[in-house]
């Protein structure tokens, strides 16, 4: 009932209460089993299942629950490994698979406990179950090449496992998603020699998963496409062109239709600075550029122009914003935050010794009543226009209140203001006055926000130091997916 081939073109067969037959190349018959030939001996011939490691020796689950290793050269049992005898009580049937790490995971296809996970090296074991898994009935496992487990289940989708972190991630079947899993009853898992995983699911045919058929597209500057790795911001403008801003090269230009990078004129190639980090194309086409030392310039009609802030130069300007009545907001390193009227030309200075929070502001957003949210490194600032008043809020070290005192970004949607902040993500519900912590044991990838933007189906996503997190809401609750270098993405810290 099993077949697998060695490196040497043997043949071995584990057939039903006769052990382990073996047919190499030359047509000579071997026979491992627990009646002949004492030196072979296997601990019985009710084999259940068996596999070859990366070292050719072939492993074999007994129904008795002993698990043997084999040398194939010398056709002895080399070692054993008996598993825990209430766990062998409850199971009729054995299924193993070796990792590369040659480590053992045995689950059943009929008794649904989970999976048992045997570190050889160590000799400890771990059994993973729900709500690690969606689903404690295992149909199989397999290793990516990157070595992330694949846990398959029945009715539960695929849990995603580093062996590592102990992270775990789900892959289900999403209606929305054309790209997702088939089915969420997984039958069988295949890893082909080109390291593609073959995933066969119940009456819905199969889903198929290479790395390097990635959803995530790739720009690197050692592929001659981009002429620096190291981005900060981004600006589109109205025609389909995308400004970015990097830590060290200027600017950079991307046209999103023909998707090439393009040359920028020379007046601006020039003078531009070199170290930004803000940027923003603001409702008059009028690009604004914030930078380290430097402090912010314009670039319209062609012309890059300095923008003099109150105070005098050497200003790091964070962030750049325009609110809904066409002001630009500036926010900076250790200065508060500068109003700028477009139409009467005036600057608002708001700092320290207005009650903002702190004069380090890292982020700026608008809600849908028209106050200004401002995140600073020591909390987070509302401001009513109508009255100039602040409101301030503080992290009190319950799930009410601010997350983290550290806020690193804002983002406004229909109901909420979303905050990100160095320990969590907080939604706030200004109606209702209600304050929602969000962390990693909740599923966020990281507890770290970097940057948050909700998508046209409303759904939240986070880019965090540990990858991406796309937050689905569903009958009030929230599904999270997370996304990192097994998903295709070239890095897991995203600030934008």
């Amino acid at each position: 009932n099993h077949l697998v081939v060695d490196s040497l073109g043997t043949h071995w067969f584990g057939i039903l209460n006769r052990g382990v037959v073996g047919l190499d190349q030359n047509g000579i018959l071997i026979e491992v089993n627990n009646e002949n030939d004492a030196d072979l001996e296997i601990s019985s011939n009710d084999i259940h299942d068996m596999q070859l490691d990366r070292k050719n020796q072939l492993w074999l689950v007994h129904s008795t629950g002993m698990v043997e290793v084999i040398n194939v050269d010398t056709k002895k049992v080399v070692r054993k490994y008996g598993l825990p005898e209430d766990l062998h009580q409850r199971v009729e049937y054995w299924n193993l698979y070796v990792d590369d790490d040659r480590d053992a995971w045995l689950y059943s296809k009929t008794d649904p406990f989970g999976v048992y996970y045997l570190n050889v090296s160590t000799g400890e074991s771990t059994i993973y179950k729900a709500p690690q898994l969606r689903s404690n009935l295992v149909t199989n496992v397999v290793q990516a090449e990157n070595g992330i487990m694949w846990i398959g289940t029945d009715h539960g989708g695929i849990t995603l496992l580093n062996k590592s972190t102990q992270a775990t991630r789900i892959l289900k079947n999403d209606p929305d998603a054309p790209k997702s899993l088939v089915n969420d009853n997984v039958n069988t898992l295949f890893k082909d020699r080109t390291n593609a995983i073959w995933v066969g699911t119940t009456k819905s045919g199969l889903s198929y998963y290479h790395p390097a058929a990635s959803s995530f597209s790739h720009y690197k500057s050692h592929n001659k496409e981009l002429a620096y790795n190291d981005m900060s911001s981004f600006a589109e403008t109205s025609n389909r062109h995308l400004w970015i801003g990097t830590n060290g090269k200027g600017l950079l230009k991307f046209d999103l239709r023909k998707k090439r990078f393009e040359s920028i004129e020379s007046t601006l190639s020039r003078n531009q600075p070199k170290v930004i980090v803000s940027l923003l194309m603001d409702s008059q086409q009028t690009l604004w550029i914030g930078t380290y030392l430097e402090g912010v310039s314009r670039y319209r009609n062609g012309q890059l122009e300095p923008f003099v802030l109150p105070g005098g130069d050497g200003t790091s300007v964070w962030e750049l914003f325009e609110d809904s009545r066409r002001n630009i907001w500036i926010g900076t390193l250790n200065k508060g935050v500068y109003k700028y009227d477009p139409v009467d030309g005036s600057i608002e200075v708001i700092d320290m010794d207005s009650d903002l929070q702190a004069n380090y502001v890292t982020c700026i957003e608008e809600d849908s009543e028209g106050h200004i949210w401002v995140g600073t490194g020591n909390g987070l600032s509302r401001y009513d226009p109508e009255t100039a008043e602040l409101t301030s809020y503080q992290s009190e070290n319950d799930t009410q209140s601010l997350a983290n005192n550290s806020v690193i970004s804002l983002q406004a949607t229909q109901n909420y203001m979303w905050v990100g902040t160095l320990n969590g993500l907080n939604r706030f519900d200004a109606k209702n006055n209600q304050i929602t912590t969000i962390r990693k044991d909740q599923g966020l990838s990281s507890n770290i926000i970097m940057a948050i933007e909700e998508d046209d189906q409303r759904n939240i996503w986070l880019s965090t130091d540990h990858g991406i997190t796309k937050m689905v809401a569903v009958d009030g609750q929230y599904e999270f997916h997370n996304y990192d270098i097994s998903d295709g993405l070239q890095a897991e810290t995203f600030t934008e």
